[in-house]
């Protein structure tokens, strides 16, 4: 019986000494919380209004690696990096004008360019807004897919359905106070007076709304200009002459136009061309639209009314969304029953349901998802990867100097260092995983490489002798375990046989 349990052990032992292929193991990999938690905003599918994207992510910490500094991506190319500043979440910012969807990134590096890869996050851009009037405060307006919206105020609408961005705007004087209070922290971005040329808007001179200027740049917001009841006229010109136009960000539009035929969508976006390069500043076409009493107001007959103003409606827009410096825009929505522009109504003020005009506005200007997953994808990378290689070139050239036959320990190191050079790299899910702990074996085994003891001269007549003791003690002390164990496996089978024979 004890004999059994000695042969039991001994094959045990033999066993563990065979070499074992490192397996994938799915789900194990230790970077896999940083990866999937990495990236806080954008959200996944969240639609962004163009312009700057403000991108916030988690640190990276696992165990005591040290990061020195993150690059950002954006649909494969680095746009941006982040210095590491001990701080649990880092913040910055990407500017995008182009209305799609977009995959970022967020890759760790370490000082020895070692990288750690996040997961990707789809998020989606687009130019298109909506304005709302005291008229439809209350009135839920169905949702037109666009990403932002202005009401001529500071204050947010309540009837705006999904998450859209709330842009406020300091509409004359006596909305000046706010830009001095706590609601400020709440926004990135504020609109400059309406229309400050026309006695029944703002009602402003140039030298009034000059002198406001310092209120607003002391918000740190990105500052839109004043809207003039038309872009390059006398009072914008002005204006232009007398701020210092680097303290403007943005430079608000309102173009209106009393026929909407052939031709008026060219000289809406020639006149949107002159004002950028007047100041090459980018563009929010904040209102826009066509007002005719006779042709396009609540009670006209003109047959070519609906028509004519559709195909306007697409070709602006199209315009619009080709010109990179263009960042956002919005049509100006009349009442349904006004005498002017009735016609051009995006919907009913009283139920906030869509025209026909409006169905087609909600059509336009939108990202190109179809066949698109939105979720975010999985990254499978191996961030031990340049270690691991690091490690073995290290190694070959051990093996390569003159004096690696000295070394009487080799065995488990040249075995390790086969598998290494023979792994899969597209193991899976944890690949990582894998590559860290192989690289890890290596290293242990290069460092635990030991020479052999330098034998001192002995007497002619003795040497052999010793040679023969020293060679033999080595074997022992060294040891060929494998080999000692299947002799003494052997000697116990015979002696267990031995045994049997003679009962």
């Amino acid at each position: 019986m004890k004999i059994k349990k000695i042969l039991i052990v001994l094959v045990c032992l033999l066993t563990s000494l065979v070499p074992v292929k490192i397996m994938a193991q799915e789900n194990n990999n230790r970077f896999d919380s940083w990866k999937t938690s990495a990236i806080i905003t954008p959200e996944a599918k969240e639609l962004k209004p163009a312009g700057n994207i403000d991108v916030a992510f988690n640190q990276f910490a696992v165990d005591d690696i040290v990061i020195d500094h993150y690059d950002i991506y954006i649909d494969g190319q680095k746009v941006n990096i982040v210095f590491a500043d001990g701080k649990d979440i880092l913040k910055t910012s990407i500017y995008l004008t182009k209305t799609d969807y977009y995959q970022l990134q967020v890759v760790a590096v370490t000082k020895d360019n070692h990288e750690f890869s996040s997961n990707i996050r789809k998020f989606q851009i687009c130019k298109k807004g909506l304005n709302i009037d005291d008229k439809a405060v209350n009135t839920p307006v169905a949702n037109m897919q666009e990403s932002w919206y202005y009401n001529w105020s500071y204050t947010p609408s309540t009837n705006v359905t999904g998450s859209k961005e709330f842009v406020p705007m300091i509409w004359d004087e006596n909305s000046l106070s706010w830009l001095e209070s706590d609601q400020v922290a709440n926004y990135t971005t504020i609109l400059g007076f309406n229309e400050p040329d026309l006695t029944n808007q703002a009602n402003l001179s140039v030298l009034q709304a000059a002198s406001y200027q310092d209120l607003f740049t002391k918000t740190g917001l990105r500052i839109g200009s004043p809207a003039t009841s038309y872009p390059t006229n006398e009072w914008y010109q002005e204006y232009g002459k007398t701020v210092n136009m680097d303290d403007i960000d943005f430079i608000p539009v309102h173009i209106y136009y009393d026929w909407a035929g052939e031709g008026m969508a060219q000289a809406f976006l020639e006149a949107i061309d002159t004002l950028y390069q007047l100041y090459h500043k980018p563009i929010w076409v904040s209102e826009f639209g066509v007002a005719n009493s006779g042709l396009y107001g609540a009670n006209s007959n003109y047959d070519e009314a609906n028509k004519q103003i559709s195909t306007y409606l697409k070709e602006t827009i199209a315009g619009l969304e080709a010109r990179d410096y263009v960042e956002r825009y919005t049509w100006f929505n009349f009442d349904d029953d006004d005498v002017n522009g009735g016609k051009t109504a995006l919907y009913d003020q009283q139920t906030g349901q869509l025209t026909d005009l409006g169905k087609l506005y909600k059509s336009l200007g939108n990202p190109n998802i179809e066949g698109i997953d939105l979720n975010d994808e999985y990254v499978e990378d191996a961030g031990y990867y340049i270690d691991l290689d690091k490690m073995i070139s290290k190694a070959d050239e051990l093996i390569a100097s003159s004096d690696y036959d000295q070394y009487i320990n080799v065995e488990t190191f040249e075995n390790i260092l086969n598998q290494a050079k023979a792994i899969d790299r597209n193991l899976g899910s944890s690949s990582q995983f894998i590559i860290d702990d192989l690289y890890k074996q290596l290293l242990e085994a290069y460092n635990g490489l030991e020479k052999q003891a330098v034998t001192p001269e002995l007497p002619k007549e003795d040497k052999v002798t010793k040679q023969t003791e020293l060679s033999s003690s080595s074997s022992v002390a060294t040891g060929d375990t494998s080999n000692v164990l299947m002799l003494m496996l052997l000697m116990l089978i015979s002696y267990s046989g031995f045994k049997l024979v003679n009962k």
